[in-house]
């Protein structure tokens, strides 16, 4: 790819550093078992509104 842009490899390595990082973000969070949870009183449909008009 850096024939092809005509840019250096590692010019670019400091804006790829969360592609790069991502998968170890995701480790640590597989080990620690951290989550998001929903509250209590969040109410999930289905089916969206709009998904229902579009079938019809």
């Amino acid at each position: 790819m850096a024939t092809t842009l005509g840019v250096f490899t590692l010019s670019y390595l400091l804006f790829a550093f969360l592609c790069l990082i991502s998968p170890l973000i995701a480790i640590i969070y597989g080990f620690t078992e951290f989550k998001v949870e929903y509250k209590d009183d969040y109410k999930q449909e289905a089916d969206p509104p709009m998904l229902k008009e579009m079938v019809k």
